[in-house]
């Protein structure tokens, strides 16, 4: 074997081993503080068709989006379809002023998130974590690295909007 080879061959051998060592589940974590009360904070992630106001991906590129039953509170279900593939969001549970835990489904991968709020003296700390299992196959999971390097890069985004958003409300 010629030496210049050896390079191919060692990054070819980690691309095939290196699934293998991802994660059993996939998790973002991202946090912003705005100056406001949780309780302006709160309406803009308890209703759903406030959603595509701060969350670039909903407001951008999401053609169609309809609300099933309540659009507000636990159950509260819209379905969206775009370019990105059609989904659904439900929120599951919500405490009022404090928390709002939510599932997307889309694309094969079922996410579940929490949207905490915490008041720091006349602010409030805002975090937003999205988790989900990877799927079986190792080598699918690169597909789950993709998802969580956007899922980085969206989530930043959304929440810097969410802190636009309420300080000028």
């Amino acid at each position: 074997m010629k030496r210049s080879q050896f390079p191919w061959l060692a990054a070819i051998g980690f691309l095939l081993v290196f699934p293998f060592f991802l994660n059993r589940r996939f998790r973002v974590v991202r946090r912003v503080v705005v100056r406001a009360h949780p309780a302006t904070v709160y309406p803009f992630l308890a209703n759903l068709k406030n959603w595509p106001l701060w969350i670039p991906s909903l407001g951008d590129r999401v053609e169609y989006l309809k609300c099933s039953g309540d659009e507000e509170g636990p159950g509260a279900v819209v379905r969206h379809e775009g370019c990105c593939g059609d989904g659904n969001i439900r929120i599951r549970h919500v405490r009022p002023d404090e928390r709002v835990a939510f599932e997307v489904e889309g694309g094969g991968y079922e996410i579940e998130g929490i949207v905490s709020l915490e008041p720091v003296d006349e602010m409030t700390r805002i975090t937003l974590v999205c988790m989900w299992t990877p799927r079986e196959m190792p080598y699918a999971r690169y597909f789950d690295l993709a998802l969580k390097i956007w899922l980085k890069r969206e989530t930043a985004l959304a929440l810097t909007e969410l802190q636009l958003l309420v300080e000028e409300a």
